[in-house]
């Protein structure tokens, strides 16, 4: 098994380009593929996840709950996903 991990800026186009690549192997390939979202801030996932760390917290719900601004609660959410983890 191997794995790619697409990191960059808010804006920059993470998830287009995951959503290319995940649906590239299995159109083209005839490959089995599978994404994870690792983004508590996307509002909108255009492929399928297998795991979608939103179920666990939003940074929207942070936003609200806890006052935070959006960097303020992707960091927090960034613990809380830590932390729930690897419990």
């Amino acid at each position: 098994m191997q794995g790619i991990l697409i990191t960059g800026i808010a804006g920059s186009g993470k998830t287009t380009l995951t959503k290319n690549y995940v649906n590239w192997p299995r159109k083209e390939l005839n490959t089995k593929v599978c994404a994870v979202n690792l983004d508590p801030g996307v509002n909108d996932l255009p492929y399928h996840a297998i795991f979608d760390a939103r179920k666990i917290v939003m940074v929207d719900e942070l936003m609200a709950s806890e006052g935070l601004g959006p960097n303020g609660a992707l960091i927090r959410a960034m613990k809380f996903l830590l932390k729930e983890l690897m419990s």
